[in-house]
């Protein structure tokens, strides 16, 4: 069978060739940005066989939607559905990349001829996945076949009640599959994690997934190379924004998938985001995986952690004079996201047990849809797994508490999770992100037990691992350009951390709406420079100001009035001996 990805070969938009990238600098500085490739090269592992295939991908490094089990069954079931017009149920999930994945199959249908719709259940009430009163509902609603994304891969009994009332249920998945809940029932299951699978790379995110399904259903329903490449284009980059946002890792096949995915993003074919990244003052050439994870993903699960995910999936689905309003609806909500964010975060401070292996957080009025916000920057923090937990008291007398887990990597959350499974209602997610459900009742036997867990397991805390020591004098825009052929940096491809000793602090000034973030000011050499500590304005507080200081960096470049700056931001921050 053919692959169709070789038909787009001649394809030029990536992100290492945009008209902003520049070689290593002609500079001054050359001879010392050449000392420190090799330490990136050693950091990335990237040998010299390897060089050129990491700085110049081509789409023959991704792989063939064909290669995945199922796939051709459930092409051939999709197409047989839109020919005899049923109605086909796209069920997603409601995090950006349950969004990305929804979007895409339900505007590739819906352009494809079929009588399509879509729904996300509601993350406060329905949780994840399928649950048999919304196939109820489905069914009333004469569906034939439902069509999940992001979801779906450990719903046994739902599929075959799905099954029991007459519809078809192909799953489309990359979560983990538990043996003794994958769905037997399914007409058909796409999800490299399958063990029938023998797709080579396993860690795509449900976004990128559901691309494979929307190419290959291109493939067999369109007549020619031309028109299936505009067709799929704009769910290319759907899928880079949901791949960035999910924190897959940037290794692989999902490197090169970003790569080319961020290139099409510089002249986004969605309205949506293009008006997104026009109120960020973003134009072409800017947008990066910073952009997608600090500005369109947040705004987009604002949706669900504060309404409901349908709202983000309108911004890609609906007529363009609408899309200005839901636009500002996201905005509104996430403007109110971050402001509880800000209130959760100085309450879980006070709750923080000191050398603990992991902290479980409780408080009974945090909103639900907050808790993996706390829990991701309580882990940053404190490099150990976090479990923030919320329950609504006046439900009874043993309420159900809702859990969201963030873990840095070295630690398994899923098998974490397994592990004290009984004592849950339900549980599932990543090594790095994870949730569950249980009784407000056994909260504190599943505390004693993780702590225990994580105290016998061989997962160490991580260390902050740092790229070299830096001359000061590289501190350039052209050094922070030169960085970015590494791009983009994520999970597996950290950004490289960089040690700078004996920098004299001169100004200390509390930024941000709630004066939660710091901007130091640091002298070093002849020049001064300023950088920024995020939610670190405690620790901000206690800098003295004259005093030497050693501290770990992060670099990037920026675009400000047309003009590439330098954006440093500190990772940690001692006094120097």
């Amino acid at each position: 069978m053919k692959k169709p990805l070789a038909l787009f070969t001649d394809f030029k938009y990536c992100i290492l060739m945009d008209s902003r990238l520049r070689p290593w600098s002609e500079s001054s500085n050359v001879q010392h940005l050449n000392e420190i490739k090799p330490l990136l090269l050693h950091k990335y592992k990237i040998t010299t066989n390897k060089e050129t295939a990491f700085f110049t991908p081509t789409l023959d490094h991704l792989g063939s939607p064909w290669d995945m089990a199922d796939m051709g069954k459930a092409v051939s079931r999709i197409i047989t559905g839109i020919q005899k017009g049923e109605r086909i149920m796209i069920f997603g999930d409601f995090d950006a990349d349950g969004i990305m994945s929804t979007a895409q199959l339900y505007d590739g249908l819906r352009k494809m001829g079929a009588k399509v719709s879509y729904r996300i259940p509601d993350r406060m009430k329905d949780s994840h996945g399928l649950k048999k009163y919304i196939i109820d509902d489905i069914s009333e609603a004469k569906v034939k076949l439902i069509i999940t994304c992001d979801c779906g891969i450990n719903d046994h009994e739902e599929v075959s009640h799905a099954k029991e009332l007459g519809i078809d249920v192909i799953i489309t998945d990359h979560h983990m599959p538990d043996k003794s809940r994958e769905p037997k029932n399914a007409y058909a299951i796409i999800n490299p994690h399958q063990e029938r699978c023998q797709y080579p790379y396993k860690d795509l995110s449900g976004s990128v997934v559901a691309f494979k399904l929307i190419c290959a259903l291109a493939e067999k329903g369109l007549p020619d190379a031309d028109a299936i490449r505009e067709f799929i284009l704009p769910y290319f980059e759907l899928a880079t924004i949901g791949l960035i946002s999910d924190c897959m890792p940037l290794t692989g096949e999902n490197r090169t998938f970003a790569q080319f995915g961020l290139g099409l993003l510089q002249n986004s074919n969605w309205e949506g985001l293009r008006r997104i990244f026009a109120k960020n003052n973003l134009d072409a050439g800017q947008i990066d995986e910073q952009t997608i994870g600090f500005t369109v993903a947040p705004l987009l699960n604002a949706a669900s952690r504060l309404s409901h995910a349908h709202l983000a999936v309108r911004l890609f689905t609906s007529d363009q004079n609408k899309i200005g309003q839901y636009l500002k609806d996201l905005e509104s909500l996430n403007d109110h996201r971050k402001l509880l964010t800000q209130t959760y975060m100085e309450q879980a401070q006070t709750m923080i047990v000191e050398d603990s292996p992991c902290q479980i957080l409780v408080h009974k009025g945090w909103h639900p849809g907050i808790l993996g916000l706390i829990a991701g920057r309580i882990t940053e923090q404190l490099q150990v797994p976090v479990i923030a937990v919320t329950y609504d008291e006046k439900s009874g007398d043993n309420p159900i508490a809702g859990a969201s887990c963030r873990a840095p990597e070295g630690y398994n959350l899923a098998e974490a999770l397994v592990s004290v499974g009984d004592h849950m209602l339900n549980h599932g997610g990543h090594e790095g992100a994870a949730g569950f459900r249980c009784n407000a009742s056994e909260l504190i036997q599943i505390e004693e037990k993780l702590q225990k867990y994580w105290k016998e397991s061989t997962a160490e805390k991580s260390p902050i691992s740092i790229t070299g020591t830096l001359n000061p004098d590289l501190l350039t825009p052209d050094f922070a350009i030169a960085l970015r052929p590494y791009k983009p940096f994520g999970m597996g491809m950290d950004t490289p951390i960089w040690r700078i000793n004996k920098g004299i602090v001169t100004e200390v000034r509390m930024v941000g709406k709630n004066k939660n973030h710091a901007q130091i000011f640091v002298q070093l050499g002849t020049k001064t420079h300023k950088m920024m500590y995020f939610f670190a304005a405690e620790k901000a507080k206690k800098i003295q100001v004259r005093k030497p200081y050693n501290m770990l960096i992060e670099i990037s470049d920026q675009w400000w009035k047309g003009e590439h700056q330098l954006s440093i931001k500190i990772v940690d921050i001692r006094k120097a001996r």
